[in-house]
């Protein structure tokens, strides 16, 4: 079976205005059922691209997703463009089920393709319909890939212990996954990086809770410089009352030292940005909220607030216990949003390690 081919139209997103995103959820849908993708191609919201842009794929492509232009507005050309390619109408429409614009496919040759709308939800709704008709009409098969979820470590480091094994990278806002060709190679992978896997496939927000439930204890956070992002993070997951508490977002050093009761001394000389205070933070909000850990966050995000002593990016983050205190300092690359994303995960992972005893 010839692999597919993915076309984009829109003249928004050649022009900058919003990001593309169909093509990642056409992919991954497509994968589910062993399909693979060769190629994704955009252009423009024009009837002579969308026409040549199918020309070109015909030839080699057995499948063809076509992606925005149902709609009603002048610009909305993808279903004029293809019909007056193929000259044929739609042998078959698939609902939508949450929106206007339906699904279409026609056949040419060796070729069938799909016309999708743009709307990203409507765009999944309609292909989950298109996936099930592609599963009854052909034997397929989910694509075999063995994945593993890193964090931690760099990908050149990683290209380094794995270079004899058949695996693709791919870096994360805050880590490294990695997509191995066989189990034997996946399983030499986790023995030699163990310590930087967080999971096979789930999310750390999800394996942090399934880990938290399973031991029956709870969580609670204290934040400075994340502002309440890993408090998000944690309940961004369904259930997660069941084992975290609440947090404390003690953005000034006031809230410090009357809510956690740091005292004074040690934010005068030590600052608010060191091991000590994030230490402190974590054993006064498990103590404030009564839970069998506390997490403390605190450091200098960007892109202003930073010295040669601290600078941009430097943070430390501790977790708290009812007979340990751990912490350690890292430094963390990128904008203010990635900054604060990357001490979020970065904190779970370091409850994570202690709960599966790679700490302390």
């Amino acid at each position: 079976m010839k692999p597919a081919q993915i076309l984009i139209t829109g003249s928004e997103l050649l022009d900058g205005i919003i990001p593309e995103t169909n093509s990642l959820s056409i992919i991954r849908l497509l994968a589910k059922i062993g399909i693979p993708v060769k190629k994704v191609v955009m252009v423009r919201d024009e009837l002579g691209a969308i026409q040549s842009g199918l020309r070109v794929m015909m030839k080699t492509a057995g499948f063809i997703f076509i992606s925005g232009g149902l709609g009603p507005t002048p610009d909305d050309l993808t279903r004029k463009a293809v019909e007056k390619t193929l000259k044929a109408e739609a042998k078959k429409t698939f609902p939508n089920p949450i929106g206007t614009a339906p699904g279409y496919m026609y056949e040419k040759g060796e070729s069938i393709i799909f016309l999708l709308p743009g709307v990203h939800d409507e765009l999944v709704a309609v292909l989950k319909s298109i996936l099930r008709y592609l599963k009854g009409r052909f034997r397929l098969q989910p694509l075999s890939r063995f994945p593993l979820r890193t964090i931690g470590i760099g990908e050149s480091h990683l290209m380094e212990l794995l270079s004899d094994l058949e695996v693709r990278y791919y870096p994360t806002i805050f880590g490294v996954d990695l997509y191995f060709k066989t189990e034997s190679d996946r399983r030499k992978a986790r023995h030699r990086i163990r310590p930087y896997i967080y999971s096979i496939k789930e999310p750390l927000e999800v394996k942090i809770g399934r880990l938290l439930k399973k031991r029956g204890l709870h969580l609670s956070v204290a934040e400075s410089c994340t502002g309440g992002m890993l408090g998000s993070l944690i309940t961004q997951v369904s259930g997660s009352s069941r084992y975290f508490l609440g947090g404390i977002i003690a953005y000034d050093n006031r809230v410090k030292e009357k809510v956690l009761g740091i005292p004074e001394r040690v934010l005068t000389t030590e600052g608010a940005v060191s091991l000590r205070t994030a230490l402190l933070m974590a054993k006064g909000v498990r103590k404030l909220l009564g839970t069998d850990f506390g997490i403390g966050i605190t450091g200098i995000a960007g892109p202003t607030g930073g010295t040669r002593e601290k600078p941009v990016g430097l943070v430390y983050i501790s977790i708290s216990g009812r007979e340990f205190d751990y912490g350690l300092k890292y430094r963390f690359t990128g904008d203010r949003f990635r900054i604060r994303v990357r001490a979020c995960y970065h904190a779970l992972d370091l409850l994570r390690r202690y709960l599966e005893g790679a700490i302390i």
